[in-house]
């Protein structure tokens, strides 16, 4: 039986777990097949592959990119799947991507402090992951250690850097069209993530045009209203049907890794859609 979870993140971005306890999770949670979409990179694909083979789960490479709509101003996050390693294209689409968000991360910090916390640079760099990235769960993660909050989505958490915090704002993204095309130029599958969560319904026609060929549809932020939107934009651009946990670890406040699968059926329609073993 295939138990595959498409949505799981590593220290490699914005979770708290090692791809080795990650993968370690994963196989006592009894999944089959993992993929790990951290944020902008693929930097950790090839260490992914390496320990699955000291499990009994198999690796489907991912991405998940942090893109903006330009005609609605939207977010969005498109995932890639199964790209053709060492995906250069994404490679060089992502890379700005992560060094702005690092130099934002930084900026918050440093207003912080400014504004009384007891933080420093060095003791938020110290969270992050193999790529150098930092996102502001570290920030989160080091006022934790400090007893200033107990959560890293507190009220705290939405007071600093949501509506009009002290930290709030947001980076330039890439345009959706050139995060599709990035995907779609390194062998990939290109998934739209949580629509019921970026509330982007008006814009996944385009978005199909562009090459878009998934959606996804287990999330946990998804409801029965989304499920069934979901079915009938799949029913009519013939996409393929992904789904995951989202996981982040002590990053994150959802389901734990495995408790949202994808479609049984996923696998086999990537495989169908490469024409090659996944």
């Amino acid at each position: 039986m295939i138990c595959a979870d498409l949505h799981v993140h590593s220290d490699f971005s914005d979770s708290s777990l090692s791809i080795a306890q990650t993968l370690a999770r994963a196989e006592r949670s009894g999944l089959t097949h993992l993929s790990l979409v951290d944020h902008d990179t693929v930097a950790g694909t090839s260490q992914a592959r390496e320990l699955a083979t000291l499990t009994t789960i198999q690796i489907i490479p991912g991405i998940e990119i942090s893109a903006q709509d330009r005609s609605t101003g939207k977010k969005v996050h498109i995932l890639g799947y199964a790209y053709q390693t060492p995906a250069s294209n994404l490679t060089t689409l992502c890379q700005p991507t992560l060094q702005r968000r690092t130099q934002k991360t930084l900026s918050q910090v440093d207003i912080l402090i400014q504004a009384g916390f007891p933080l420093s640079r060095q003791a938020v760099l110290d969270k992050a992951g193999p790529t150098g990235a930092i996102y502001k769960q570290h920030i989160m993660a080091v006022l934790i250690d400090l007893g200033i909050t107990d959560s890293v989505y507190s009220d705290l958490y939405r007071t600093v850097f949501k509506g009009a915090g002290i930290c709030a704002g947001d980076i330039d993204y890439v345009d959706v069209q050139d995060a599709i095309a990035a995907v779609r130029a390194d062998g990939g599958i290109p998934v739209l993530a949580h629509p019921g969560q970026s509330k982007v319904w008006e814009s996944i026609s385009g978005f199909a045009r562009e090459g878009l060929t998934g959606i996804e549809l287990n999330h946990p932020d998804h409801d029965s209203s989304d499920y069934g939107r979901i079915r009938d934009l799949a029913d009519q651009y013939d996409f393929l049907l992904t789904g995951g946990s989202d996981y982040h670890a002590d990053y994150g406040n959802g389901p734990d890794i495995g408790q949202v699968l994808a479609p049984a059926e996923s696998l086999l329609q990537m495989q169908l859609m490469l024409n090659r073993h996944i």
